[in-house]
């Protein structure tokens, strides 16, 4: 029964579908299953009685020998995941990952031989985990592709009206702690939606953005605008043609805004660009800009060229303002005045005190 029990053991060693290794206290070699001898290239004969730093030179020794002298030690189990160190062994693999240099990804246990109380030798395994990495990696993808696109408009690519205020909010924390003089962090709602935000290109991330207000000691400043008769474009030429000039504008204004901005789409066909370090003469000529570059060159719909203009609000923050939304409301309301002044221009109102 014993020899039938260990041909057994033996026969589990060589044909599970993990590697088998094991080393003494002085590093040698004293089992190789199946498994090591497939993807290492090295049979048991070439291995086993040899040092496992003769044979395998590339292996992390440092990191390596610290593990296997902790196991000795303190005779404890240890582990190695994949995501703390993606391989120990150089195996190659057929389904390469991007940045393994198609080695397999490898999760290592640590077991302590013992014998009388005395640890003498370590086993190691090392599991092939390669398609569960890669797994792992796609739904990480899947997940920031998620969180990236919950920030931004889905007609126009740019940030939505949800993105943008909680980003406005955060600068206008940040412009009343400087007006104040304190130097305290942020509280915890505007942290969070500073740590939520994701930079990407056409769009400038809120810790530049609005550290251009604090290095320039400036205003905070809001340009709103929509684009005039937007009704009768989608009545004229149907609702595609009203998305394509959504999205031209969209795509044209980054190039007359300055680097230090936030665009977004705020609903409809209302836009809203957070302009941080920008005084009211300096936000009115940006506004100009935009108005200009909406209205001076046709929108390309099929054969039909459409012309557009648009009506723009500016508020810029003061002693006043107490909360993100009286921004808001002030360039919004500035907004409207300008489409009562005739439409296709700037207007800047101050409301209040």
């Amino acid at each position: 029964m014993k020899d039938l029990s260990r041909a057994l053991s033996e026969l589990v060693v060589e044909r599970v579908g993990f590697g088998i290794f094991a080393v003494d206290r002085d590093f040698n070699l004293l089992m190789w299953n199946r498994f090591m001898q497939d993807y290492s290239g090295h049979s048991y004969d070439e291995v086993v009685g040899r040092n496992l730093w003769d044979c395998f030179p590339d292996l992390p020794h440092g990191w390596l020998k610290r593990k296997f002298d902790s196991v000795f030690v303190l005779g404890n189990y240890a582990f190695s995941s994949w995501e703390q160190r993606p391989f120990l062994f150089k195996f190659r693999h057929d389904r390469p990952l991007s940045g393994s240099n198609g080695y397999m990804q490898q999760d290592c246990t640590f077991m302590p031989l013992i014998e009388d109380g005395v640890v003498v030798a370590v086993c190691v395994t090392v599991a092939d985990v390669t398609e569960f990495s890669i797994l792992q990696r796609e739904r990480e993808a899947a997940l920031k592709l998620v969180r990236a696109n919950a920030d931004r408009d889905g007609l126009t690519g740019i940030f939505n009206r949800r993105y943008f205020e909680e980003q406005l909010s955060v600068a206008f924390e940040q412009w009343l702690r400087q007006r104040s003089g304190q130097s305290h962090p942020a509280s915890p709602e505007a942290t969070a939606a500073a740590s939520s935000s994701t930079g990407s290109a056409g769009a400038q991330s809120l810790a530049s953005a609005t550290g251009a207000t604090q290095e320039q000691g400036e205003g905070l400043a809001l340009l709103m605008f929509d684009i005039d008769h937007f009704k009768r474009i989608n009545d004229d030429n149907g609702h595609l043609a009203g998305d394509q000039v959504l999205r031209e504008i969209a795509a044209r204004l980054p190039e007359v805004l300055p680097p230090e901005h936030l665009f977004a789409r705020y609903g409809g066909e209302e836009f809203a660009v957070l302009l941080p370090g920008m005084g009211l003469d300096q936000a009115m000529s940006v506004a100009e800009q935009v108005r200009r570059a909406i209205s001076e060159d046709p929108i390309e719909n099929g054969d039909i060229r459409l012309w557009t203009t648009a009506s723009l609000g500016v508020s810029v923050v003061r002693e006043a303002f107490t909360h993100y939304e009286m921004l808001i409301n002030e360039a919004d309301a500035a907004l409207y005045a300008a489409k009562r002044q005739g439409r296709n221009q700037v207007a800047a109102l101050r409301i209040g005190g």
